[in-house]
Formats: C-alpha cells, sequence, structure tokens
C-alpha cells in the first residue's frame, strides 16, 4: 500500500500523503507510517473476512455439486444475463 503513497519528510519524520479523491472530505491527509500500518492491517483483516466467507461459500457447493452427482441430477445454471 505504501507504494501508491507519496512520501513526504520533514526533519527526520516521515509522512504518507493520501490524495485527497481517496478521502471522504475531499481534502488530503497525511499519515505516519505507522497509520498506514494500521489501514493495512484493517483492509488485510476485511479482506480475509471477506476471502474466508467465499472459501465456506465455494465448499458448500462443492459438497452440494458431489450430491447431485450422487443421486444422478442434472444440474442446469442459468447466467443472470440469460
Amino acid at each position: 500500500m505504501k507504494e501508491h503513497l507519496s512520501v513526504y519528510k520533514e526533519g527526520n519524520k516521515k509522512f504518507y500523503k493520501v490524495p485527497a479523491e481517496f478521502t471522504k472530505n475531499n481534502e488530503i491527509i497525511y499519515l505516519y507510517p505507522s497509520e498506514v500500518n494500521k489501514l493495512a492491517f484493517i483492509i488485510f483483516n476485511g479482506l480475509l473476512i471477506i476471502y474466508l466467507q467465499l472459501k465456506l461459500l465455494n465448499k458448500y457447493l462443492d459438497q452440494l455439486l458431489k450430491y447431485f452427482i450422487k443421486v444422478k441430477c442434472p444440474i442446469f445454471w442459468i447466467t443472470p444475463v440469460g
């Protein structure tokens, strides 16, 4: 994530610039490295939760498929676009 943010130095302190288009109030903000790490941790955990839920859904669908194959029931898949 740090590679997408601009780095600014003021004396011996380093800041990361978050462009206005990525903020809620459309203002540029500057984050300390520790704040960028916290933000990355929050994003990572959010994605991990979504990934685990998708993994559980995939496991359920695989088990359902095995059942249908076992009972020789045809499976039809119609996409939302037809």
